[in-house]
């Protein structure tokens, strides 16, 4: 996942790539060990994070149920980091 995230975003904006890097680790952490059953579509949830964070992506298809419910999962893990803090 990570080496599509750089494929996707560090050559355009290496800031933001090491900011999703973060991100995604800190993720990956939290949802370890049912990240297999989380994360079914690494292409989706790397679009996830791009539009979460790039103002120029743009999505090319409408989003599939699998894309909401980690998109769910994603504001899950949000919320679960938030209430730690």
């Amino acid at each position: 996942m990570l080496s599509l995230l750089s494929e996707r975003v560090e050559q355009y904006d290496p800031t933001l790539y090491q900011a999703m890097v973060q991100e995604v680790s800190l993720h990956f952490f939290v949802l370890y060990p049912f990240i297999d059953d989380v994360i079914t579509s690494p292409v989706e949830w790397v679009e996830l994070y791009q539009k979460r964070y790039d103002n120029s992506f743009v999505e090319t298809t409408e989003p599939s149920l699998n894309s909401k419910r980690m998109e769910e999962w994603m504001q899950r893990i949000d919320q679960e980091l938030m209430d730690l803090v």
